[in-house]
């Protein structure tokens, strides 16, 4: 599997209004203030039943944004790409062994955004990263946003239509625990990472609300048979215990 580091407005616009207009499990107003947005501009996007009735707006939004940062955003794909071509061997192999799980997909593009901090992606092969970065720092964000990705198809195969409709946020919160545990504690993946960026337990401060399970996650993780058991353990904790987790923040 090849990452690729690119530029692309349209996708960068559409994933504006998909995370605004819908719950978002870091709070709707907490993501637009990270993104720089006022709340009228915030309000009006989120009104919005279709992206089509709001393409036009968010497209002068972002060319707008997009034209401030011009010079970090010539620059970002380049640096990035270099920073993380010196992982991509050892961790595209490694996930592959430790998932039991081939890639869905040999390359996955990574679409640089002066808006996003990161964003996944439930199957697909585009993720989402912010250009206001140290290139080395941004690897294990970056590999976070991809490794969620191949964890979706994982889940997608094992769980089929109960990882994408009801039960879809337990099945997120499961996801999220689990590729933090696989980044920071399989030691060759641990290892990839600059010194601010290894470890598991300071992860998805963002989620507030996936701190007890994370906590109660990681020695089922460090005492699971494989990758799968460990994804079976965990939703049956999940929907026997946390059924009454708030996924969402308002």
């Amino acid at each position: 599997m090849k990452v690729k580091y690119i530029k692309d407005i349209d996708y960068d616009s559409e994933i504006l209004w998909i995370m605004l207009s819908s719950p978002d499990p870091a709070g709707n107003k907490n993501r637009a203030t990270s993104m720089g947005l006022e709340m009228n501009t915030y309000e009006k996007i989120a009104k919005a039943e279709d992206y089509k009735d709001i393409k036009d707006f968010i497209l002068k939004l972002v060319e707008e944004k997009y034209k401030e940062n011009s010079i970090t955003i010539s620059k970002a794909p380049a640096l990035y790409q270099k920073a993380w071509n010196k992982i991509n061997d050892k961790f595209s192999d490694n996930i592959e062994k430790i998932t039991n799980t081939k890639w869905h997909h040999d390359t996955f593009f990574v679409v640089l955004s002066p808006f996003h901090i990161g964003v996944s992606n439930t199957g697909g092969d585009k993720v989402i990263r912010s250009i206001f970065e140290d290139p080395e720092d941004q690897k294990r964000i970056t590999a976070h946003e991809i490794l969620m990705s191949h964890i979706w198809n994982i889940m997608f195969d094992s769980f089929g239509d109960k990882a994408k409709q009801d039960s879809y946020m337990h099945y997120w919160g499961l996801n999220e625990i689990a590729t933090t545990a696989v980044l920071g504690l399989e030691s060759e993946m641990n290892d990839l990472w600059t010194q601010n960026y290894k470890g598991y337990d300071n992860y998805l401060g963002n989620y507030p609300q996936l701190k007890k399970l994370q906590n109660k996650m990681k020695d089922v993780y460090l005492a699971k048979n494989s990758f799968t058991d460990f994804l079976n353990e965990g939703i049956s904790i999940i929907e026997s215990e946390y059924k009454e987790i708030p996924l969402y923040l308002i």
